[in-house]
């Protein structure tokens, strides 16, 4: 399996400190960006009474006027200063803003993949469980069935000869025709049956409630794929970036001596070509660690 956070410890000189960097500049953007989000309210606050309040004026004059008023000037000059206060500091904030959404999915990665993980596991012994129970319930239904099907039979069969005895009894006086009580067989063959429905309508609803508990299961599961797929793309690169950083000055020589020789080719890139069989290996793990969630 893939380490959750390969690095958080790596032996001396075999990481450059990647993650680390960019969950100092994380923290720092953030930092930032509260202080600038507090600063540019108020800064909007500023200009927005500073407006208001012009707009007061400019509604307390004549509106007949041909110029400006002193005062308009005054309080537009205050406008003005306020607008120039305002609008860097929302740069400034989308800024901060962008950074902090590119960085935060490195960041939460670590965590990301074994929430992933632990989501997947969750859900997988969920579908054991359920399916565990529902063959259970099945199988239950199906020996009931089955004890049903032969106590109806024999609700038949004992009906037949419990007709054909008060049919006889009809040939006896009044009395005896009262005093007729259906077969003990009988009466236990029709309990037998009611006892049967009753419990096969109980299972049943047993096994709908866990039909109905795995109907989400399938796009959960998938959707859970995706998240722990992403976040195990995330930490691969974070990981690979860990080893190839010390490599970046050896990979900027290649590319600048190319350029060199030929001006054509792209100076700040260097293709790394892998081979099928390895790709392919690579794959295979990948797909190994998904069958084991």
């Amino acid at each position: 399996m893939m380490r959750l956070n390969p690095f958080s410890k790596k032996s001396a000189g075999s990481s450059s400190g990647y993650y680390a960097r960019i969950k100092a500049e994380f923290d720092q953007a953030e930092r930032e960006l509260a202080k600038t989000r507090k600063a540019h309210a108020q800064a909007q606050a500023d200009y927005d009474a500073e407006r208001a309040e012009y707009q007061r004026i400019k509604d307390s004059l004549n509106p007949r006027r041909v110029e400006r008023s002193p005062q308009e000037d005054r309080q537009w000059a205050r406008v003005t200063a306020a607008h120039d206060i305002v609008q860097p500091l929302a740069s400034q904030l989308r800024s901060l803003e962008e950074q902090v959404r590119e960085l935060r999915p490195i960041v939460e990665a670590p965590a990301k993949l074994q929430e992933a993980q632990a989501a997947l596991k969750a859900l997988s012994q969920k579908d054991r469980q359920t399916q565990a129970e529902r063959e259970r319930l099945q199988g239950q239904i199906a020996k009931i069935e089955a004890r049903l099907a032969k106590a109806e039979v024999k609700v038949k069969e004992e009906t037949l000869v419990a007709s054909q005895q008060w049919a006889d009894s009809t040939d006896s006086d009044e009395a005896a025709q009262t005093a007729f009580a259906p077969p003990a067989a009988l009466m236990q063959a029709e309990i037998e049956v009611r006892m049967a429905k009753t419990s096969l309508e109980a299972l049943q609803q047993q096994l709908q409630a866990v039909d109905a508990s795995r109907v989400d299961l399938p796009q959960a599961r998938h959707d859970a794929r995706r998240a722990y797929q992403y976040a195990r793309y995330l930490v691969s690169d974070i990981e690979m970036r860990e080893q190839l950083e010390p490599l970046l000055p050896v990979i900027a020589r290649a590319t600048s001596a190319a350029y060199d020789w030929s001006p054509y080719l792209e100076q700040r890139k260097h293709v790394i070509k892998l081979s099928d069989e390895l790709v392919a290996q690579a794959s295979r793990q990948l797909d190994a660690e998904l069958e084991q969630l």
